[in-house]
């Protein structure tokens, strides 16, 4: 069990660095190993050494510094540190970086590296955002048995980490299935 986790977290951590340094060619689809454009995790953080943003590597170091400080030193010395948890705090520190550095040549977070949310004008336009569900295929075969698949993986998955959760409980406390 704790195998896996270190595994997933790895791999997590892998896919990560690219973006900790602002390298986004391919944002959404590097999910998998061996990617589309003939590139791999590995090849991907050799490219992101060419391909450096100081400005995003800025902004990832001290939130990261921030996470590890506060979560190691801070919360140790008061209330106010234990309440006030950590990654709101690099946010914040992000966004105030961003607001102060976006007219500066060198540290200046480019329009794609940040969340593009869409902003209505008006009703209409807000409520054209919402689409409701075509219960015309409710009939379909097809349909049940793909939620009835999702159905099943999704208990099992449940079932698995709660075993795994009770295995690494140092307490040995058995969650009732």
């Amino acid at each position: 069990i704790k195998g896996m986790l270190s595994g997933i977290g790895i791999i997590i951590i892998l896919k990560q660095i690219p973006h900790f340094f602002g390298y986004d060619a391919d944002p959404e689809g590097d999910w998998a190993f061996f990617q589309v454009d003939g590139e791999n995790t590995f090849s991907e953080i050799i490219n992101t050494v060419n391909h450096i943003q100081p400005g995003s590597a800025l902004i990832g170091i001290i939130g990261l510094a921030i996470l590890i400080f506060w979560d190691k030193v801070l919360s140790k010395k008061g209330k106010f540190f234990q309440v006030v948890q950590g990654p709101l705090v690099a946010v914040v520190l992000s966004i105030v970086f961003y607001v102060v550095t976006k007219s500066h040549d060198v540290l200046a977070i480019a329009s794609s590296h940040l969340v593009s949310v869409p902003v209505p004008d008006d009703i209409s336009s807000f409520l054209g955002q919402f689409s409701f569900p075509n219960f015309s295929v409710i009939t379909n075969p097809e349909v049940w048995i793909v939620a009835f698949t999702i159905a099943l993986v999704a208990s099992l998955e449940t079932l698995l980490c709660v075993e795994a959760t009770d295995k690494l409980d140092p307490n040995k406390n058995v969650t009732p299935t």
